[in-house]
């Protein structure tokens, strides 16, 4: 160490490292770790995603165990498999348990930041303060968590998958019909059709033809959002590997069957998005204002959109007194003239996407609201 600069051997330290360190002090036991709630949220956003779908013990708990370096939780509710691995501040190695996914959301909970687990004479506690707290948990075979994941080696693009991907499975929640919660993938483009909204995007999944269905999605925006670099997708028949930056893998399956995509494909659903011309407005002013209108209790829920060769009107309707009518002239294009119902909430939520670039047009009596990467088609209650 250089004397004339005592802070030579703090280059390179930093606030997460002096952080992680003062996890790590001051207890005496043999065998512990220590879980940041920062560094699990991705994994219990997943976890209640993927085990919506079973009522299987293994389906509704979670193996833990910890190395050196990491510590490590997996999933198995075949063919769901997932692992998730966050760094070990203690570096002290633990033997593998499994326990309730519910009761360890609720230790987590109990604590102010770190979750604190001791293991003494093959029991498994949690550190309160000087107290040891009894954690029970659930018996297991070993070979139930000794799955292994494909290689994945296609790149995905992260950066678009958080954006897009989170707004399509957010917009898939406005239909309460299972069948419809699906992004189907075919052609390079992937799809939703949730009913009363639909989107078409460049494919989250490369060109592969697959449909995946909205619990898996759930776990990929919660992971993307997770992930610090690169995803990467190996996909084998019915069967997709995703991996996010060494931090978790996820296998789960997807249809590839054609019958399902001719389902899904019909003419008059891909017809939806092939707008011949599209206007531009201020969409900051049209926003304000069904904004406004979407929150006065003295509103319906519904406005009237009238698209004119030169300008856009909308009406709103009071729940006592005559409508109420808005114009916003083009800023350039032309339609043709369509009258078009819609409810006030499903339109924001597909306008609260919308920057200075969207473009709107109509294509069967439908509202299409084209952004750069993504168009969207709202469909007409008249």
């Amino acid at each position: 160490m250089n004397e004339s600069n005592p802070l030579e051997v703090l280059e390179g330290v930093t606030v997460e490292d002096v952080s992680g360190l003062s996890k790590v002090s001051g207890l005496p036991y043999e065998c512990y770790i220590t879980i940041p709630k920062g560094d699990v949220a991705p994994l219990f956003k997943v976890l209640e995603s993927l085990s919506k779908v079973t009522n299987d013990m293994y389906g509704k708990s979670v193996y833990v165990e910890a190395d050196a370096k990491n510590i490590i939780f997996r999933y198995n509710n075949d063919p769901y498999l997932f692992e998730c691995r966050v760094d070990n501040y203690t570096q002290k190695p633990m033997k593998g348990f499994c326990i309730s996914i519910s009761n360890f959301r609720k230790l987590f909970n109990s604590v102010n930041s770190n979750l604190i687990l001791v293991q003494e004479g093959g029991l498994l506690n949690v550190c309160l303060g000087d107290n040891l707290i009894f954690v029970e948990t659930s018996a297991f075979e070993a070979k139930e968590y000794d799955f292994k994941f494909a290689e994945c080696s296609e790149s995905l693009d992260l950066a678009y998958c958080r954006g897009f991907l989170k707004d399509f499975v957010s917009l898939m929640s406005s239909s309460n019909n299972v069948a419809e919660k699906n992004v189907i993938c075919k052609g390079g483009v992937s799809y939703f059709n949730a009913g009363a909204v639909m989107g078409k995007a460049r494919s989250f999944f490369g060109d592969h033809s697959i449909v995946v269905s909205k619990v898996v999605l759930d776990a990929i925006v919660h992971l993307s959002e997770g992930c610090k670099s690169g995803m990467l997708l190996h996909l084998e028949g019915s069967e997709m590997t995703l991996e996010f930056s060494k931090f978790a893998r996820l296998r789960c399956p997807v249809i590839t069957d054609e019958a399902v995509f001719q389902q899904f494909m019909s003419p008059l659903f891909l017809q939806s998005f092939e707008s011949r011309s599209s206007v531009l407005i201020s969409n900051e002013a049209l926003v304000q204002l069904l904004t406004v209108v979407n929150v006065m209790d003295f509103y319906t829920s519904f406005v009237k959109l009238d698209f004119g060769r030169k300008e856009l009107q909308v009406t709103t309707y009071l729940r006592e007194g005559a409508p109420k009518v808005y114009s916003f002239p083009y800023f350039e294009g032309e339609l043709e003239p369509t009258s078009l119902n819609v409810a006030i909430p499903l339109v924001m939520s597909v306008l609260s996407k919308t920057n200075l670039e969207t473009k709107y047009s109509t294509v069967g009596g439908n509202l299409i609201v084209e952004l750069p990467d993504v168009t969207y088609c709202v469909r007409s209650n008249s």
